[in-house]
């Protein structure tokens, strides 16, 4: 019984959020706000992957750093 109660409430929650979502996408492509939202969006993602690239680009310069140190002390 609970277990019917939770799942009833859960997917009337989830139904109601999406609706609203909904909504504020229309709002927001109404009013011009939609190409803020996804030029930012664009810009976050665009500097995680910045820093992905630089973070293994240095890997990989200490990776080759530290086998030229393993095979010079061989």
């Amino acid at each position: 019984m609970k277990k019917r109660y939770i799942l009833f409430i859960l997917g009337l929650v989830l139904n109601l959020q999406a609706f609203a979502q909904g909504e504020q996408i229309d709002f927001m492509r109404s009013i011009g706000k939609i190409y803020v939202v996804v030029a930012v969006i664009l810009v976050i993602l665009l500097g995680l992957f910045y820093y992905l690239f630089r973070m293994d680009k240095n890997l990989t310069k200490l990776e080759n750093q530290i086998n030229r140190d393993v095979r010079a002390k061989k």
